[in-house]
């Protein structure tokens, strides 16, 4: 990242543009020809899953952190013993709506 500027290809259309004209660089970092990204999102979902964290939505609208949810038993590993707590036979009981959903969508 240079100073003021920010280490992008996008066009001048791009919403971040205008944001990173405002920027200040803390420090210039030289990434030697390597591709600097601030962090790629893997949407994804899980079809065979016990529990459910809905609440957690409804928790982080309200301003609750992440570390927040997880101090309370919640968060990831909250739907991780769910799912391990869970016989194969409920496991596929929920899954099987899950998959029929996605296929009506196809």
């Amino acid at each position: 990242m240079q100073r003021s500027r920010c280490a992008t290809a996008a066009s001048p259309g791009w919403a971040g543009a205008r944001i990173c004209r405002r920027l200040q660089a803390d420090r210039i970092l030289d990434g030697a020809g390597a591709w600097i990204t601030p962090g790629l999102i893997d949407c994804h979902t899980h079809i065979v899953h016990a529990g459910n964290r809905s609440d957690e939505f409804e928790a982080r609208l309200n301003g609750a952190s992440y570390a927040e949810i997880a101090q309370r038993g919640g968060g990831i590993l909250s739907t991780v013993r769910a799912t391990r707590a869970a016989s194969e036979d409920e496991l596929l009981a929920a899954s099987v709506p899950r998959v029929r959903a996605l296929l009506a969508r196809v």
